[in-house]
């Protein structure tokens, strides 16, 4: 939406090079769903508070088979699709409202079913689903995403970790954000820039060991898009920060590229330093639960299910080097 909007707002048209005052323009402008818990501007405010007032847009979660490929349509027709600015997959955001409770969710969703590109993105989305119940069983994610096939389209939905109830909303920050107002090492690796954050007292130990393991874990399923917009902090004013549930985790390095809807690259993550030994051994007894769990789902294609297979294989291989 960032881009969308550049044009409108008169912005530069990549928002990673907007200055502060670019900023608070696009916030003034449609910043009243963005994550966190901070409205910036009366516009904002009262687009909130209008939607509250109207409660139109929650949707009834017997529609979503019907209502889902609609806004995807719609957004990708328009171009205002809520992705952040290095996300590569489409999304959007909405309340659904089941049983009388309202949850706030976060959808993506594939092109058609029948591309390549599509068929490769459903994989990635089953993939995520899959990554997803493996962090939250080990307590590294807050919620199941759940998976809906409609209207030839692949959608996954999330709930939202900043948002309470129907109305309520938790601040959080990104290591993005965290590392520029906090310069340490020249690094775009998590482990390495949260070392620091620790250092200055900023996180504590138990943040630090999960970023440690979450980033293994990623190695270990070919998330080539651990960049520092997947990974938060909450901010609720206090110190130090408590880290927030693990999102976009999934097999990015098979993800579809320019010219190649369905690429198929060499999985080769590394073995361990030997001080990394111990969560490494931890994260890879998940990874290849993961990869066990991706090869014999349903949702999963005949080729990547043989993918996955071949990948918890090569892991399992690594464990028995290391342990």
């Amino acid at each position: 939406m960032g881009r969308a909007l550049s044009a409108t707002l008169n912005l530069p048209p990549d928002p990673r090079g907007w200055s502060d005052d670019d900023t608070l323009v696009y916030l003034q402008a449609a910043g009243d769903d963005l994550p966190g818990d901070i409205i910036v501007g009366d516009r904002s405010l009262a687009r909130f508070h209008q939607r509250l007032v109207e409660n139109a847009a929650t949707l009834p979660a017997e529609l979503r088979s019907t209502r889902y490929p609609e806004l995807a349509a719609a957004a990708t027709s328009s171009g205002q699709i809520g992705s952040s600015v290095e996300g590569e997959q489409p999304k959007f955001l909405l309340p659904v409202r089941e049983q009388g409770t309202v949850t706030h969710v976060l959808v993506k969703f594939t092109d058609s079913l029948s591309s390549a590109s599509g068929r490769r993105w459903a994989d990635l989305l089953a993939a995520e689903a899959q990554a997803q119940a493996i962090l939250h069983a080990h307590g590294e994610c807050e919620a199941v995403p759940r998976l809906l096939d409609a209207g030839g389209r692949r959608f996954l939905e999330t709930p939202r970790f900043d948002r309470i109830g129907a109305h309520g909303r938790r601040g959080v920050t990104s290591l993005r954000a965290l590392h520029d107002a906090y310069p340490g090492p020249d690094t775009n690796q998590w482990p390495a820039a949260v070392v620091n954050l620790h250092a200055l007292g900023l996180i504590d130990d138990a943040a630090l060991r999960s970023v440690r393991l979450r980033h293994a874990f990623g190695q270990l399923i070919g998330n080539s898009d651990m960049h520092f917009g997947n990974l938060s902090f909450w901010f609720d004013g206090g110190l130090p920060l408590s880290l927030a549930p693990a999102y976009d985790t999934l097999p990015m390095q098979w993800a579809p590229v320019p010219g190649n809807a369905a690429p198929e690259p060499e999985f080769a993550p590394p073995l361990p330093v030997p001080a990394e030994r111990e969560i490494w051994l931890e994260a890879s007894s998940w990874a290849v639960e993961f990869w066990r769990q991706v090869a014999v789902d349903a949702a999963v294609s005949p080729e990547f299910s043989v993918l996955a297979r071949s990948a918890a294989d090569k892991v399992e291989r690594m464990r028995g080097l290391v342990a």
